[in-house]
Formats: structure tokens, C-alpha cells, sequence
């Protein structure tokens, strides 16, 4: 099989927290040794390009190698490092999965292997400099509980969970529809370290 190494730093600052190029390869090498049967390895290095746009030189030569179906596997840091837009995770999810590939990522298992609380998640996040959304060194255990209960975090999405009804002429009544109506999809779980 022939192994596909994606990664990505947009900044100098991320490269500083820990999500350097050299750092993500060194993790994505080592996650090759967990498959079975590695004949090649080729990698896709992204420097300086962001997560948030689908266009980026090294992610468009993965894509048509993608379409030529040449890889059985491909290794990428964490979620964050594919995309920054879980639309765009979710494109290239079902472009990795279309080609017949499989998708993997190097890092979170804090809660289901560590057997960490909220808490200490909390502490560790803050020991490692690994930056919030909005870049700073700031989480608080409310966030980290956000996170760690919404399903969207381990792979599954839940969409008509709600309903909208007109009630009058710019008003809507919103109510919660029952379980058995919600639809699953599946998504690249968003993991933490």
C-alpha cells in the first residue's frame, strides 16, 4: 500500500505551539509503523497556506492524486491541519473515502486512552500552548466540557434535530423534533491533542 502524508502550518506562531511542519512529520512517520503493508510514503507539505481555504498547492496535488486512486491510507496531524471548515473536512473526507483510502489522524485520545477529566484536559491544553480558536492560551473547563460532550467532536454530526414552523408574518416557532428523526452523518472527529 502506498501512504499519503498530508500537513500544514500557516504561520510562524503555530509552528512555535507545537503544530511545526517537522513536528507533524515526525508524528505522521511514526503513525505508518500502525499499518499494515507500507510500500511507499509520499508527503504533502502546505507552508504557509490556511486552513481555510480549499485552494493550496500541496492539498490540490494530494486531491488528484486522490482521483487516480494511488493511496490506500492518508495521514494528516489532527483534523484542524486538513481543514479549517468542517464543509471543507467533510469534502475532502469523502474525496479520501471515494478513492478507496482510509483516513487517519495522529492525535486525541485523552479522554478514551488517558482516562483524563475535564479538568486536567483543561491543565494539559494550557501546559502544552495549544491555542484556542481565537489564539490565545486561555481554555476553561467549560469549553473543554462543551467540547468533549458534543458528538460532532467524535464523528457524528446529528442535522434535523429541529424544526422551524411560520406563525405569523415575520414570526417562526422553533421546537425540537424526536430522535428517531435525527439523521447521523458522519464526520472527521475534531480532536484535541
Amino acid at each position: 500500500m502506498i501512504v499519503a502524508i498530508y500537513v500544514r502550518v500557516s504561520t510562524d506562531q503555530q509552528a512555535e505551539k507545537g503544530y511545526s511542519l517537522e513536528t507533524q512529520l515526525a508524528e505522521c512517520r511514526k503513525k505508518i509503523k500502525d499499518l499494515p503493508k507500507v510500500l511507499a510514503v509520499e508527503e504533502f507539505i502546505e507552508d504557509g497556506y490556511s486552513g481555510a481555504y480549499l485552494e493550496r498547492p500541496a492539498l490540490e496535488k494530494l486531491r488528484n492524486a486522490l482521483r487516480e486512486k494511488r493511496f490506500g491510507a492518508v495521514i494528516v496531524y489532527d483534523p484542524d491541519r486538513l481543514a479549517r471548515n468542517l464543509t471543507h473536512q467533510l469534502i475532502i473526507t469523502d474525496e479520501i473515502e471515494s478513492s478507496g483510502a482510509h483516513l487517519h489522524f495522529v492525535k486525541f485520545e485523552w479522554v478514551v486512552n488517558d482516562h483524563l477529566g475535564i479538568r486536567a484536559i483543561t491543565t494539559r491544553l494550557a501546559q502544552l500552548q495549544y491555542p484556542t480558536r481565537t489564539d490565545k492560551n486561555s481554555w476553561n473547563i467549560g469549553t473543554v466540557h462543551d467540547i468533549i460532550r458534543r458528538e460532532t467532536y467524535a464523528g457524528t454530526h446529528w442535522v434535523n434535530k429541529e424544526y422551524k414552523t411560520k406563525v405569523g408574518r415575520n414570526k417562526f416557532k422553533r421546537g425540537s423534533r424526536k430522535p428517531s428523526d435525527w439523521i447521523a452523518v458522519p464526520v472527521p472527529p475534531k480532536l484535541l491533542p
